[in-house]
């Protein structure tokens, strides 16, 4: 059985298969419409205006004048009909077929053989070409979220497990350091790809900054042990709640933090801070790392984007990272204070509005 294809009509079959069909057609421009209608409007009102001597009385007149305006009403239903009713017909069927997301389109309304009908052909065969993209569009972010959910529930899976044997044997350090940095990398995979379907989900409530920045450390110091890099935490005595989302804000401090590790040198240090400001909780992490330059610096949180420096020092890193948590700090109306030069370190601040009455 085949696809009957109606003019005009987009068909769900393959892109190579569906398109809008239009009958090729002799053009009646609407020039020559529009040239008769003139010319038909001169002959009869000089056929008129020479009858006006006839008229002699009141009466006469006012005839004249109706059949003047009985004239201009015909001349306005011509070019009404001709020109701009088919116009409003075809801006009323865009408006529906957009409205329903281009999902269900009749065929273009207009027939006629002038630029008017073949606006109309070329506004369906644009219609099909735009509605054959999107289908192929979503058919590419389907498999991109598929492979994604193979990749978070398959081979994050047996990265974490290979993670927790590694703990239990004796392995080389670059081994250890090797396994946590591809996991992480995949990690960062997955959550750019979910902040880019925007599936990657949140749930607010009311928490302590603290402890969620104490258990980022403690994941952490290892790392810069490992790398002879000290880290150094301060905070405010107290410090009240916030409104976010624990696990997520985490997750972006990590990376701040990470990457802080990473590109300091060793036996240097990075400094982690919480303290207030008014209605904001600050929290700072500052590096005595290698810094970037502005250029650097402008395209920081740019997905994919890595500095020309951070390139040389590390050159199998993602550019995934700052990329995520600007993202999440992004959803938590986070403000994000970026300073850096060259060769002498970065700092990161972040603000967060408190809870009011905390």
């Amino acid at each position: 059985m085949t696809d009957q294809i109606t003019e005009g009509v987009r068909i769900s079959t393959p892109p190579s298969k569906s398109e809008a069909v239009s009958r090729p057609r002799r053009l009646f421009p609407l020039s020559v419409k529009l040239l008769l209608t003139i010319l038909v409007f001169l002959a009869v009102s000089i056929t008129f205006f020479l009858a006006v001597p006839l008229f002699q009385t009141t009466a006469d007149l006012y005839l004249a004048f109706a059949v003047l305006i009985f004239w201009a009403l015909c001349i306005y239903g011509i070019v009404s009909y001709f020109f701009i009713h088919p116009l409003h017909v075809i801006l009323r069927w865009f408006k529906e077929s957009r409205v329903d997301a281009f999902k269900h389109v009749s065929p273009a309304p207009i027939q006629s053989s002038d630029e008017i009908g073949n606006i109309a052909q070329e506004m369906s065969a644009a219609i099909s070409a735009l509605w054959q993209a999107g289908e192929h569009e979503r058919e590419l972010l389907q498999l991109k979220s598929d492979t994604i959910t193979l990749i978070e529930h398959q081979l994050r899976t047996a990265l974490t497990q290979l993670k927790w044997s590694l703990e239990t044997v004796q392995v080389p350090a670059e081994v250890s350091t090797a396994v946590i940095r591809i996991t992480g990398t995949v990690q960062d995979i997955i959550n750019a790809a979910r902040i880019g379907e925007g599936t990657f989900g949140y749930v607010f409530s009311e928490i302590d900054l603290l402890p969620v920045v104490e258990k980022m450390i403690a994941a952490l110091k290892p790392r810069a042990d490992s790398r002879g890099v000290k880290i150094v935490y301060e905070h405010a005595p107290e410090v009240p709640h916030v409104l976010a989302d624990a696990d997520r804000v985490s997750i972006a401090l990590s990376n701040v933090l990470s990457n802080a590790i990473e590109y300091t040198p060793k036996d240097g240090t990075v400094t982690v801070s919480v303290t207030l400001a008014d209605e904001f909780v600050d929290i700072t992490i500052k590096d005595t790392g290698i810094g970037m330059s502005q250029e650097d610096l402008s395209n920081l949180f740019s997905k994919m984007h890595r500095g020309r420096i951070a390139m040389k020092m590390r050159p199998d890193g993602s550019g995934l990272g700052l990329y995520v948590a600007k993202n999440i700090l992004n959803e938590h109306g986070a403000e994000v204070m970026v300073k850096s030069e060259e060769g002498r370190g970065t700092q990161f601040s972040v603000r967060i509005h408190k809870v009011l009455g905390a």
